[in-house]
């Protein structure tokens, strides 16, 4: 029902607008110069609606007929379709007439699927499908026929105007919509609007709407049309056209309307019919004048005509007389840009015409006025110069003659330079103290080469030492700006055509700081802490945002409230952080954060709550320090002792002697456990005069395998040798040995 009642109000709003579209009509179109309808192409539409279904009794009690009522102009003939055939002539109880299918004798070979087709020019209308049944078809449980929410209407709309054709329909299950063009079916055209971006005359036709389901369907033809205009000329022929004897001429009859306007030309108040002397151009409406001589000369009307008409007029003369009409002018053009010097005669197409071109009394092709690809004539006499320089500048004369009489025309060419024009610049954010700053100065144009200067508040810029430079695109450049730096800074660039300038402003705001130095709370289990975070921060950057962190936790805090249920940790109205009822999982390091809307987040130190030591930091470092120490001189003392166990060096059977602490003379053995080959290659450098010896003899066992080859009768080298076998035992009780008596 609601559908239904926003149906209505949406059918009442367009009668409304249709109103409103009649007043237009009636105030616009006497305007227009319209005439009856009759006139008027319009394509064709079914106007009255045929059943869906009608039941099939049969005999002539039962007849009945289907219509098909159609309009358009010009009149469309209308023909009938069964099953899609075209049908073509009566059959038994069925009569076909131009407008209708009599069935004056029903019977079941008249069942199917019938419709009609209205055709013109302009388009093709087709009915809705009748289906004549011997049984009516009943819809499904839940199912319901659709219905118009908002049907389709007819549109008159002018060219190049957007047209929409709006189809709406309520329905269970949901219909599904299609467009028809001329009875054919539009592909993609889904959607309850169809929309014609521009109209033009290809957009004239019939249009309908089908929304169906399984319930059925409704079905809804209309057509599309271009609102009349009346004709007008929008270009006619030249008044004053001067033109050569002998010359084909155009004459132009450009018009606009709705439906295409007609074209009609007279001279001189004569009708212009197509012969050997006139065409006219049945498109463009164009009069072509053959040959044209003196007497072709006169005044030419064109009149453009459908419902309304519009007249233009012009005049032609025929001359003989060497003329140029469309000469050289004085000008002022861009330097590097390309210019074209028309130089248009009319003559005698008799004569022989000459034209040429000179710059400052000087013929094209001599020294100082060269024919290049740079500066040539075309085929149409007109003198083209690239890529202008300021050497261009001169008078130009274009030259035409023929036998019996000539014409020249002048004009003056100044060429000037580009003034420079910066690229705009955008607005300067916001800048933190320190931050490294460009403004932009881009010369987009500007020849000669514009030279470039900055200022700040309208003075010179001073440049200091590698904080202020300026870069060679121009851009300033601010290494660390500082508060002094901020202002409004102008980059100005000049040439001899001209000035332009931009105007940056800089604004810099003091850096964010935290100035409070770091706490550090002994912990006590039970008691309150708490933290500052006192901020510097300039009032331009905007609002203040504290956050605090355990660590690198961002921690979740409440404001206080003032009642019983206070938080245990929570943000004081000054930034602080107050913890209350501190416990061991509060251990650690806690810092704070500033954030702004522009500066980036500055965190503060670490404060701390730590647990109290037994011993004092210095005096666990010092033992620590002894043990190191005590450690290193063992190690010392045990490496000592290694080397000599394991030189094996001593005095053989002398134990008792060191243990009754008593001196060593020249007579005790001293051995070795050093390497035997060594020993055995030790080279005996002791006197052989063994009988005279100077001092106590040092014996080696080369020194004794020497002695052993000497009579043992001598006395005391026997001796000695009996103490070398005993040597030789203990050699084999503990390893290799030396032995030597000691001096």
């Amino acid at each position: 029902m609601s559908r239904k009642k926003e149906r209505l109000s949406r059918e009442k709003q367009n009668n409304k607008n249709m109103s409103g579209h009649y007043l237009f009509l009636a105030l616009v179109l006497p305007f227009v110069m319209l005439v009856d309808a009759s006139s008027y192409s319009k394509p064709p539409q079914i106007i009255n609606k045929l059943s869906n279904e009608v039941l099939l009794k049969f005999g002539p009690i039962h007849r009945f007929t289907l219509a098909c009522n159609a309009d358009g102009d010009p009149v469309p003939s209308i023909q009938w379709y069964k099953n899609s055939q075209p049908m073509a002539a009566n059959s038994s109880g069925l009569t076909l007439k131009a407008d209708a299918l009599d069935f004056t004798s029903p019977g079941p070979e008249h069942e199917g699927y019938y419709h009609c087709e209205a055709v013109n020019s302009l388009g093709r209308a087709k009915s809705s499908l009748v289906h004549v049944t011997s049984k009516l078809s009943k819809p499904g449980k839940g199912v319901t026929a659709p219905e118009f929410v908002l049907a389709p209407e007819n549109e008159i709309a002018s060219e190049g105007s957007k047209v929409e054709l709006v189809c709406e329909a309520d329905g269970v299950p949901e219909p599904v919509i299609e467009w028809t063009k001329n009875g054919d079916v539009m592909e993609g055209e889904t959607g309850t609007k169809l929309v014609v971006e521009h109209l033009s005359k290809e957009d004239v036709a019939n249009y309908a709407c089908n929304a169906s389901n399984a319930g059925g369907y409704v079905y809804k033809n209309v057509y599309l049309n271009m609102l009349t205009v009346a004709a007008r000329i929008t270009q006619g022929p030249r008044a004053g056209l001067l033109v050569s004897r002998g010359e084909n001429v155009s004459l132009s009859c450009r018009a606009e309307g709705h439906p295409k306007p007609s074209i009609a030309w007279s001279v001189n108040g004569s009708e212009i019919v197509d012969d050997d002397k006139y065409s006219i151009d049945k498109v463009t409406g164009e009069l072509l004048v053959l040959n044209a001589d003196i007497s072709d000369q006169g005044d030419y009307a064109c009149t453009a005509r459908n419902h309304g008409e519009d007249h233009a007029e012009g005049s032609l003369t025929v001359t003989s007389v060497t003329t140029i009409v469309d000469g050289p002018r004085d000008r002022e053009e861009v330097v590097f840009s390309s210019i074209i010097m028309n130089c248009r005669v009319v003559a005698d197409v008799s004569q022989q015409l000459s034209i040429g071109w000179k710059k400052n009394n000087i013929d094209l092709g001599q020294e100082g006025f060269a024919d290049s690809d740079r500066i040539h004539v075309d085929g149409n006499n007109a003198l083209n110069i690239k890529n202008l320089t300021f050497d261009d500048s001169g008078t130009f004369t274009c030259v035409a003659s023929t036998t019996v009489s000539g014409d020249t025309d002048s004009g003056l060419l100044s060429v000037v330079g580009i003034r420079p024009r910066l690229a705009h610049a955008e607005a300067l954010p916001d800048q933190i103290e320190g931050a490294g700053v460009s403004i932009a100065c881009q010369l987009v144009e500007g020849y000669p080469a514009a030279d470039v200067f900055w200022f700040k508040d309208g003075r010179d810029i001073d440049l200091e030492s590698d904080m202020v430079t300026i870069g060679q695109n121009h851009d300033l450049r601010i290494a660390s700006v500082q508060p002094h730096h901020a202002g409004d800074y102008t980059c100005r660039a000049q040439n001899s055509e001209g000035v332009d300038s931009l105007t940056v402003t800089l604004r810099v705001l003091r850096r964010t700081v935290i100035v409070n130095s770091p706490a550090y709370y002994q912990y006590k289990e039970g008691e309150q802490v708490i933290f500052n975070c006192q901020v510097e921060v300039d009032d331009k950057q905007g609002s203040l945002q504290i956050n605090w962190y355990k660590g690198d936790e961002k921690l979740i805090l409440d404001h206080p409230q003032g009642d019983e249920s206070t938080p245990r940790m929570m943000l004081l109205p000054n930034s602080s952080l107050a913890i209350s009822g501190v416990q061991q999982s509060d251990l650690g390091y806690y810092s704070c954060e500033a954030v702004t809307g522009i500066s980036p987040p500055v965190r503060s130190a670490h404060s701390q709550i730590y647990l109290p030591q037994l011993f004092p930091v210095w005096i666990i470092i010092i033992i620590a320090i002894l043990i190191i120490i005590g450690l290193l001189i063992f190690f010392c003392l045990c490496i000592g002792k290694c080397r000599k166990a394991v030189k094996g060096e001593g005095y053989y059977c002398v134990d008792d002697m060191e243990a009754s602490d008593k001196k060593h003379d020249k007579s005790d053995i001293f051995y070795t456990t050093q390497d035997c080959d060594s020993v055995m290659q030790e080279t005996d450098n002791i006197p052989r005069d063994i009988y005279n010896p100077k001092g106590t003899p040092l014996f080696t066992p080369k020194t004794i395998r020497l002695l052993s080859k000497i009579d043992q009768s001598s006395g005391s080298v026997g001796s000695l040798l009996s103490d070398d076998e005993f040597l030789n035992k203990g050699m084999e009780e503990d390893g290799s040995f030396r032995e030597r008596y000691l001096q």
